[in-house]
């Protein structure tokens, strides 16, 4: 172990006071160089208090996203400390999984950043990622599927964010056609899936996932706020982001080894449940232009949305979803 982490398991380890001295002999150093490794995991958001004469205690985890936090509840399987690349700032996780894929990585890699300046989501939207905030990452797979299967990872990949937010707060999270994932009608996560293929043969997909930790409603900006949500918002206090992610990953295993198993139909019976469009009266829309509007009925067997309407039912591969309200309009959701 490092002497950061020699430090930190010395400090999970009780509840009470660790003294300089004995934190000086574990790591090997002067308590002078324990007192400055203290300082730097404090810079890092970790909550240490310091008692002369009796040393330091640690009160509670640090809400920061870094490999030694992440490591510690990853789920086995595909996952490991090793694999696991956190950075304070990036252009877009995404990009950096397209470089680290040049240089050898592969399937349960996963790339984490406090902050994008270049964030995407679906048709090259700029996604807002502030610093500390949320939970911006990207995870390589390789599935081993042609071209045609890629979309089915896109709501496998909703499913497993929807899934795991349930699991560790509670709150209702839905999904919402293609592989957005919302509360309370609102935009929690977005979902950036992209390919490395070769020939018709897919080698690597990179899903990109942002979900809106905790943030407050004046952390958006203000063109989205009617439409945007954050776990802290929904739950009225602060959410620990490296529990949320690290259940992201293991759902996220899960249900790949469920579409590899048993098909995609497990899948799309799993996101139909969570769906908040199914058996509802929508519109979709594509650049402002309505392109047809009527009753989502479910998907079909490539991941379109099948639609009822008054000419019969239609299949959609691409757009946006306005649902009808109870006054007759349509609101995007």
């Amino acid at each position: 172990m490092t002497t950061r982490e020699t430090i930190l398991a010395a400090l999970r380890a009780t509840s009470s006071y660790v003294s300089g001295e004995v934190l000086s002999q574990k790591c090997g150093i002067s308590r002078a160089a324990v007192w400055k490794q203290i300082q730097k995991l404090q810079e890092a958001g970790y909550e240490i208090e310091s008692q002369k004469g009796q040393g330091y205690r640690r009160i509670n985890g640090a809400d920061v996203l870094n490999r030694e936090e992440i490591g510690r509840s990853l789920p086995e399987g595909w996952f490991v400390p090793e694999r696991v690349f956190c950075h304070d700032e990036l252009d877009s996780t995404n990009l950096e999984a397209r470089r680290l894929i040049l240089q050898g990585c592969g399937q349960g890699t996963v790339i984490v950043a406090e902050c994008q300046t270049a964030g995407r989501g679906r048709l090259g939207r700029h996604w807002e990622s502030p610093k500390g905030t949320g939970i911006w990452f990207s995870v390589i797979l390789e599935p081993g599927v042609s071209l045609q299967q890629t979309s089915q990872y896109s709501f496998v990949t909703a499913v497993a964010v929807a899934e795991a937010i349930r699991q560790t707060t509670g709150l209702q999270a839905e999904v919402k056609w293609p592989n957005d994932v919302l509360i309370g009608g609102r935009k929690v996560c977005g979902i950036l899936l992209e390919l490395v293929a070769e020939m018709a043969q897919v080698q690597q997909l990179i899903a990109g996932i942002g979900i809106n930790a905790n943030q407050q409603l004046e952390d958006f900006p203000p063109e989205v706020q009617a439409r945007a949500t954050s776990l802290a918002m929904e739950q009225g206090h602060p959410v620990r982001r490296t529990e949320i992610l690290c259940a992201v990953l293991q759902k996220l295993q899960e249900n790949c080894q469920l579409l590899e198993k048993d098909g995609f139909d497990a899948i799309r019976s799993k996101w139909t449940a969570l769906s908040c469009v199914i058996g509802k009266e929508i519109q979709i829309v594509r650049q402002g232009n309505t392109l047809l509007t009527g009753k989502a009925i479910g998907l079909d067997a490539d991941g379109a949305l099948l639609v009822q309407t008054p000419q019969g039912v239609e299949s959609v591969l691409a757009g946006d979803v306005s649902l009808r309200a109870a006054d007759g309009s349509y609101r995007l959701l």
